[in-house]
């Protein structure tokens, strides 16, 4: 059992929180989205796993590692806007991994 169904199971979530979890835990391995991932990561620490949670921000950081060595650039997600950006240049791109959902 993983650990969204624990949570499920225990009562701590909800079946939305749960499907939302798995919807998330899908796009981060399937598509090697950040976004998803960071919010895995906040969701595991909100609910003290912290051993997954630190788990979970090495997978995003080697998530952002891959795609900038095969984009042949340095990218950061923009928060204040919600984009993407090359951090050279400042301006925005794509969102790296768009390319493995097509």
């Amino acid at each position: 059992m993983g650990w969204s169904e624990d949570l499920l199971a225990a009562g701590l979530i909800d079946e939305e929180e749960y499907e939302h979890l798995k919807e998330l835990g899908y796009d981060s391995r399937h598509y090697g989205d950040v976004e998803a991932l960071e919010d895995l990561i906040e969701f595991a620490y909100q609910y003290g796993l912290d051993e997954l949670g630190d788990r979970l921000t090495q997978d995003y950081f080697n998530a952002i590692d891959y795609y900038e060595e095969r984009l042949d650039y340095t990218a950061y997600y923009d928060h204040s806007v919600n984009r993407w950006r090359d951090v050279e240049t400042g301006r925005f791109i794509p969102d790296p991994y768009e390319w493995v959902r097509d």
